[in-house]
């Protein structure tokens, strides 16, 4: 199956906003996005998104903002559950690892959870190291942190 590939950066549209929505509340349930879901992304600086379609529909996407000079923090991503293991979600990570360079980011950071085992075999396997965790006051579960040095392969 052929997959196509978007990358929008700075004024990201309010259509791929609310498919980003649309998908992580199909996703992962009703209780994501929070309702300031479109908000929170065009708050954040220098957001950038990938998104990966089959025909019309979006079927996964890979959502980041510049951390602070030099560093990226990749902060939501998903894939719908039928179109998994086929290597989207791995693709939709490179793009936004080879955009990121070719911005001059040196780093990318991002967080997952114990609940998806499949992103932090994904995160290693792709160079992440561990490098914390996150308990945010015991709710929810503890977020475990990942680095990435970026360099030219």
């Amino acid at each position: 199956m052929e997959f196509a590939f978007a990358i929008h950066n700075k004024d990201i549209p309010d259509s791929a906003i609310e498919e980003m929505a649309r998908l992580v509340s199909e996703t992962f349930g009703e209780q994501y996005p929070e309702p300031n879901f479109p908000e929170r992304v065009l708050s954040k600086f220098k957001p950038m998104v990938v998104l990966a379609k089959n025909a019309d529909d979006v079927v996964g996407f890979k959502l980041g903002y510049e951390r602070w000079q030099g560093t990226f923090f990749s902060w939501l991503g998903c894939v719908r559950p039928e179109y998994r293991r086929q290597g989207i979600a791995r693709e939709l990570l490179r793009r936004q690892h080879q955009w990121c360079k070719e911005q001059g980011y040196e780093k990318i950071l991002t967080n997952s959870r114990n609940s998806f085992p499949e992103m932090l075999i994904l995160n290693i396997q792709e160079g992440f190291q561990i490098t914390g965790t996150d308990v945010d006051g015991g709710e929810p579960p503890p977020s475990i942190l990942f680095s990435k040095l970026l360099k030219d392969d």
